[in-house]
């Protein structure tokens, strides 16, 4: 991660109370990080009642063309209606009491036919998905998860999909000692790489999941070789913004 890159995500932590994992990849972060902190800004900047923000991730397609895949969200931010905060006018940034995910779905575009993957609603926070990588036989999904938290403190996560059975992969078993983790790459068909880095003193490791068969082990150290497949193409995208006074 470049040092610009660490405050940009450190500013919108400050700015919105909540968003800034170390973790977020060099390569695609580059490109979306402006809209992911112009997104939190607008959730941050009005002392109205609520606020509603609908996104649209990233778009990750197969090589031939043939599937596509991206995340559609819808984040709220309520404010106490006896916050300080919104008495009169004020041009401050107005934390939230509450932030939840009211919406998450994977959208799956495949041969001109769509399905999608809903998930459940999480009343604790802002979660925004990042479609990274497919496995190499297509079956499985990699996104990364940047979180922020109700009470303020950031996170960060990867989710796997099962797109051939339409669900979600339970991944606990990954990063179990750390604070944040990230997705690095591919290191074998069935295999990629997850950097998991903790609070504090910023301790980092280095895991490997295998898809198949949900396998979890360490490395010693970040693998120098690895692959993605698929196409990441697009930003993140505020697609609708609602304010409630």
């Amino acid at each position: 991660m470049t040092k610009q890159l660490l405050t940009a995500l450190l500013t919108a932590n400050i700015v919105v109370g909540g968003l800034a994992s170390p973790l977020v990849a060099q390569d695609s972060a580059q490109d979306s990080v402006s809209s992911l902190i112009q997104m939190l800004e607008s959730l941050g900047q009005r002392c109205n009642r609520a606020t509603e923000v609908s996104y649209q991730s990233e778009r990750l397609s197969t090589t031939d063309g043939g599937t596509e895949v991206y995340v559609e969200g819808l984040l709220r931010k309520i404010v106490a209606p006896n916050s300080p905060l919104r008495q009169g006018d004020s041009a401050e940034y107005c934390y939230p009491d509450v932030r939840e995910t009211v919406i998450r779905e994977l959208v799956i575009n495949n041969n001109g036919e769509t399905r999608r993957i809903t998930m459940d609603a999480y009343d604790q926070g802002y979660l925004i998905y990042s479609p990274r990588s497919f496995s190499a036989d297509g079956r499985y999904l990699v996104a990364d998860l940047q979180i922020a938290y109700t009470g303020g403190d950031p996170g960060a996560q990867i989710t796997l999909f099962d797109l051939d059975n339409s669900e979600v992969v339970s991944t606990s078993e990954v990063c179990q000692n750390f604070d944040f983790e990230n997705y690095i790459g591919f290191i074998s068909p069935t295999e990629f790489a997850v950097h998991c880095m903790a609070y504090g003193d910023m301790i980092e490791g280095f895991e490997v999941i295998d898809v198949q068969s949900g396998e979890v082990r360490q490395l010693s150290a970040r693998p120098t070789s690895v692959t993605d497949y698929g196409v990441v193409e697009g930003e993140l995208e505020v697609t609708k913004t609602q304010i409630f006074h």
